[in-house]
């Protein structure tokens, strides 16, 4: 999450793996990790439910409230978990639709 790696359009349209960087579930220019962890629509349920577990996080603060306390941790991870594992199934299935196209 943090250097910016893996599932998110705009490190694979650098890599040349996709033609666009945008984020298909809200349209912003960029999908990458702060624009997914921190401000997409599309995951502002997990936000939520996060940040009433932990308090309003920002990427400045991300860090010192992951290593602050073992349960914050837990949480944050699981919610980056979920939703990486969201978005993969939703890649997945977004590249099966235009593959058969």
């Amino acid at each position: 999450m943090l250097c910016g790696h893996g599932l998110f359009r705009a490190y694979l349209h650098k890599i040349g793996k996709l033609e666009k960087p945008d984020c298909v579930y809200c349209g912003n220019d960029r999908d990458d990790a702060l624009h997914t962890f921190f401000e997409c629509s599309r995951w502002i349920e997990e936000r939520q439910k996060l940040q009433s577990e932990v308090g309003v996080l920002t990427p400045e603060t991300i860090i010192n409230v992951m290593l602050g306390s073992g349960v914050h941790w837990e949480v944050i991870a699981s919610y980056v978990e979920t939703i990486l594992r969201q978005k993969k199934v939703e890649e997945t299935k977004l590249a099966a639709r235009e593959t058969a196209t």
